[in-house]
């Protein structure tokens, strides 16, 4: 019987499985692997949807030679209206009746009280379930895809023992390992201006430059705009083998061994069907949205390949309401050693009170997925514990290691 957990507030279960997904079946031949582009976005940031689609089509090819996209919109427009926005955005879409490469889904924001609680894991799994293909890319919006990504995974055969005799394509070893997720490593754009002022006139041409690997090494190199995504939450992205990635031929895969972070969170091309973990629900606005996805995958049983020559590229927007309202006014973290006069006011902060839920999902995950033993995937040996920057008092955390799988299943 498949789980459901409700959250300390009793009113948001914890899931399992994707339910509004395909069964899943094994693929017999890499012919079979397609792939979607999803993500989500709040239209107030509809307009980097430009600059996806026009980097994740056929280069040589019209707006129609779009490649797949399922698209989630939160919004106070109709559909036919962002649909509208969109074709003047040169994006692969059509009438509401119509069959179209990019799929739009309009979640209303009138229907769900402040912006400030951005639904955004209800918004990632309407994305989904519009899904046709065996597999999706999931990417945040204000991450923009480098050119020929789709190309890189869909078309490519890498060597994977220097002789010609091995060569095989990224969709093979898909079809191989049915929970090999593909990790698209990703860069971050500093903000060309003040950090309270939008400049897109200066931060695009530097995005533009950088959608090719040869102008992204310019802006690395030369320019220095461009660095490793992000230097102020190492544990997001720590795990991905920068140092190998700028040696890896394109299309070529590495596998990364180990986890340097129990909150590691990358973009991946992932199997889409009712074993992939949902996106849960009851984390909104800003934290640990998507983090929480990643560990239940990792806990599943999905393993990581990072691929050369595809990465993402961050855009420095402005905070959103949602990120305002996680930062909160300046106080003590609770569980610092400082004694601070605003210890009880920081109970009751946005980020308190995601941090209270975490844990209560980290429990639910222990008890309900860990246990299974299917994880397969390990902390390193120096792996850092980023649960020591909780804002609640947490028991030591014990990263999954073969011993403790073995533990866990001795134990049922």
């Amino acid at each position: 019987k498949r789980k459901e957990h409700k959250d300390v507030s009793g009113a948001m279960p914890f899931r399992e499985f994707s339910e509004q997904a395909p069964e899943c079946y094994e693929l017999e031949s890499p012919d079979e692997v397609t792939m979607t582009l999803v993500t989500q976005v709040s239209h107030d940031r509809l307009w980097m949807l430009k600059h996806h689609c026009d980097r994740y089509r056929n280069q040589e090819g019209s707006s129609y030679d779009q490649h797949p996209m399922s698209i989630a919109v939160y919004s106070n427009a109709t559909l036919d209206g962002i649909l509208e926005e969109l074709r003047e955005m040169d994006c692969g879409v059509k009438g509401t009746t119509e069959k179209a490469p990019v799929t739009v889904s309009v979640l209303d924001a009138k229907t769900h009280g402040a912006w400030n609680e951005f639904p955004v894991n209800e918004l990632r799994n309407l994305a989904l379930s519009k899904v046709e293909t065996t597999h999706i890319l999931y990417i945040d919006v204000d991450f923009w895809p480098s050119d020929q990504l789709y190309e890189t995974i869909m078309d490519n055969f890498f060597d994977s023992q220097d002789t010609d005799e091995d060569a095989k394509s990224i969709r093979q070893e898909l079809v191989d390992d049915p929970k090999l997720a593909l990790v698209i490593p990703a860069f971050q754009l500093w903000r060309q201006c003040r950090e309270w002022e939008d400049c897109r006139d200066q931060n695009i041409p530097h995005m533009e430059k950088a959608r090719t690997p040869h102008g992204m090494a310019h802006e690395i190199i030369e320019n220095k705009s461009i660095t490793i995504f992000d230097p102020t939450n190492k544990g997001g992205h720590g795990s991905t083998d920068y140092e190998a990635w700028f040696h890896q031929p394109q299309g070529s895969l590495v596998d990364i061994d180990c986890l340097q972070s129990n909150r590691y969170e990358p973009f991946v091309a992932i199997r889409y069907c009712k074993d992939l973990p949902p996106f849960q629900t009851a984390f909104s606005g800003y934290g640990k949205n998507k983090v929480t996805w990643m560990m239940q995958v990792i806990a599943s049983g999905y393993v990581f390949s990072q691929v050369g020559g595809a990465y993402l590229v961050h855009y420095p927007h402005l905070d959103s309401a949602s990120r305002q309202v996680w930062n909160g006014p300046k106080t003590d973290s609770p569980t610092s050693k400082k004694k601070s006069k605003q210890k009880s006011k920081s109970k009751q902060t946005k980020r308190h009170k995601i941090d209270k839920l975490f844990v209560d999902f980290k429990a639910w995950l222990d008890e309900t997925i860990i246990a299974k033993g299917n994880q397969r995937m390990e902390a390193c040996e120096d792996a850092q514990d980023d649960d020591s920057k909780l804002w609640v008092e947490t028991k030591p955390n014990k990263p999954v290691t073969r011993k403790r799988i073995e533990n866990f299943q001795k134990e049922k």
